[in-house]
């Protein structure tokens, strides 16, 4: 297996890319230099993945929909766990896809397909249990007490709207017990909602990434939400400068949380008009939503948790792995991809942990306690070491000194999306689509001149310093 991960060390060929001094969007023509999973590492992976993979023809949809799969299928192992850093972590992956527009991102719905047989099934439980209630509630009569009736069954989705409110956000995740996978292909759905002051639950990613528990108390109601480990996957697409209004500056603790995938468009036209899906494609995709549905069903009825765990042979390769990777990312970037590389080692855990799990879906019965076979130890390193390269790149979009630094997620959000001249009035209309107010706005601007990322131009008119952040 060493020699294996050698040998897609050759595969990848030259030093670790230096950043640039001025990066812009069309800096992503990598396709020759960030790497794509070979096909190696796919004839490797489970056939749950592998027999989706191949459906697609194009390497750029082939690499967006595995990445999408793994991320969504990170949402779907209730009851699944291993010991990372002396503790319990889910499989639980956040995901960025970072591409131009009308580029191969879209495949990434093919993925959220598969994973939508969870979401409706838990609605139909939902129908199930809410009319068995209501049949419960008539029969009782007035003999129905006010605790009978506040035992109206909840709502549990799969998939979580990425533009809710802060407050809406925690009640449908606290509703689906703490699970649930934020899905969107336009970055600036939850760019725009991270920015405004009703929905900014940025803080709220950066714990749940970690497990940690949330809590929030809503004004003028007798009423705490509390969500005790939280287990959310996210897959967000979009455009560089999409990220860049979703993530402030490399240095907001939501940068480092994410695998990213990156690439420019492909110039090649792909036939699009077709009569009909073929026959394989349609089936192949009936059998994978199946056997999620399945895996998902079994895990949840389990009456025990079930446990991934390495052996000590994986664990001393994983130390020297990480090792290299983030001395090779120091020498290149100084300290910029440290704190990125030790969360991609997290990343490396929960991946290894899906492609085990993902082994037992054919299986009878899954064991209280697995250990990961080499082959799926040996196959997440190879994909780690792909994801570090693209996390690289995306760093590279960053200044390096950023000029909202410093501020927190409201007031570096609503700067970037501000046009770059714009009278008093657009700044005012600008924050109220996404429920900032006018006298936040006001405060808002004046920190801005007071920090010289903003001029006053003339009475009610302003010109931004930094353009395309």
């Amino acid at each position: 297996m060493q020699e294996e991960y050698e040998e897609h060390e050759e595969e990848k060929k030259g030093e670790r890319k230096k950043p640039q001094e001025e990066p812009s969007e069309s800096d992503l023509s990598l396709n020759s230099v960030f790497p794509t999973v070979t096909d190696k590492i796919i004839s490797d992976l489970p056939e749950f993945f592998s027999s989706g993979i191949n459906l697609f023809e194009s390497i750029r949809e082939r690499d967006v929909f595995f990445f999408s799969l793994l991320s969504i299928v990170s949402g779907a192992l209730p009851n699944v766990f291993s010991y990372y850093d002396n503790k319990e972590v889910y499989p639980n992956l956040f995901l960025m896809i970072v591409a131009p527009s009308a580029s191969s991102k879209g495949a990434a719905v093919f993925a959220k397909e598969i994973g939508k047989v969870i979401h409706k099934h838990l609605e139909e439980v939902y129908k199930e249990e809410l009319e068995n209630y209501r049949s419960m509630i008539q029969d009782m009569g007035e003999q129905a007490s006010e605790e009978d009736k506040a035992n109206r069954p909840k709502r549990k989705l799969f998939f979580i709207p990425a533009d809710s409110s802060s407050t809406s956000f925690l009640q449908l995740l606290k509703a689906s017990d703490g699970r649930g996978v934020l899905f969107d292909t336009e970055t600036d759905t939850l760019g725009m909602t991270l920015a405004s002051d009703w929905g900014n639950y940025s803080h709220h990613l950066r714990k749940i990434f970690q497990h940690e528990d949330l809590s929030i108390s809503r004004v003028g109601y007798d009423e705490v939400i509390e969500i005790n480990e939280p287990k959310v996957s996210v897959v967000l697409s979009g455009t560089a400068g999409q990220i860049r209004k979703l993530i402030p500056d490399a240095e907001n603790g939501l940068f480092s949380r994410f695998m990213f995938y990156a690439f420019n468009g492909e110039d090649k036209w792909k036939t699009r008009l077709l009569e009909e899906p073929s026959s394989q494609y349609k089936n192949s995709f009936k059998a994978l939503k199946g056997k999620l549905l399945d895996l998902y069903k079994r895990l949840s009825g389990l009456d025990h948790d079930v446990q991934v765990y390495f052996t000590e042979a994986q664990i001393r390769r994983f130390d020297k792995f990480f090792l290299k990777l983030s001395t090779s990312y120091k020498i290149a970037q100084g300290d910029l991809m440290t704190p990125t590389i030790r969360r991609i080692g997290l990343i490396n855990d929960r991946i290894a942990t899906i492609l085990t799990l993902t082994r037992y879906i054919d299986q009878d019965s899954i064991p209280e306690r697995i250990t990961c076979s080499d082959k799926d130890f040996s196959t997440a390193l190879k994909i780690a070491d792909i994801l570090s390269d693209h996390s690289s790149l995306v760093l590279n979009l960053f200044p390096k000194d950023s000029p909202v630094s410093g501020m927190n997620d409201n007031k570096a959000n609503f700067y970037k999306i501000l046009p770059d001249e714009f009278p008093t009035q657009v700044a005012y209309d600008t924050g109220a689509s996404i429920g900032i107010l006018q006298k936040t706005v006001e405060k808002y601007l004046k920190i801005y001149i007071d920090k010289k990322i903003l001029i006053r131009i003339r009475h009610g008119y302003y010109k931004k310093v930094y353009k395309n952040l």
